[in-house]
């Protein structure tokens, strides 16, 4: 992985691009701030007519950590953001937790919601691969957009091959 120094990178963050071309924050030398979360950034590629690679289409921006949404409404969360087996799998897990004597159901259907809270981002993120996203970067901003933007900054460029701006 290379550098990338990135104009009016707040922070003087470093970027790494990595070996499919997306941007990750480099894990050394980074002073994380107080309030600041990592993302990772998920695009959606546009088919070329010149036989291209194509463009990015649309971005998502994922915070990696717990998801308030997910835990509080487990199987809405699932079939909004349309994982449909991932939500079928946590009903039937939370009505089997139900048929258990009450005190070890209520803390076993505790468990099972802390879980999705915990890794519900990145189930969104694999099924966001599986229907062709690609992961644009992993990097730490203070906020979604900030993210974003940082990544919108970083001209597109081969994989592995580093791009300094400044």
């Amino acid at each position: 992985m290379k550098g990338v120094a990135a104009a009016g990178n707040p922070g003087g963050m470093k970027l790494l691009r990595n070996g499919s071309g997306g941007i990750s924050t480099s894990a050394m030398g980074l002073e994380e701030e107080a309030g600041m979360d990592t993302f990772i950034i998920l695009c959606r590629k546009q088919p070329a007519a010149d036989g291209d690679a194509g463009a990015c289409a649309d971005f998502i921006v994922l915070r990696d950590g717990f998801s308030w949404l997910a835990f509080l409404f487990g199987p809405l969360w699932l079939l909004y953001h349309r994982m449909w087996v991932e939500a079928a799998v946590f009903t039937t897990m939370w009505l089997a937790m139900m048929l258990l004597p009450p005190m070890t159901g209520t803390v076993g259907s505790l468990l099972l919601s802390v879980l999705l809270g915990l890794e519900g981002n990145m189930l969104r993120q694999r099924a966001l691969l599986r229907r062709g996203h690609v992961q644009r970067g992993v990097l730490v901003a203070h906020d979604a957009q900030e993210a974003l933007a940082l990544v919108l900054q970083q001209p597109a460029s081969p994989p592995g091959e580093a791009v300094r701006t400044a």
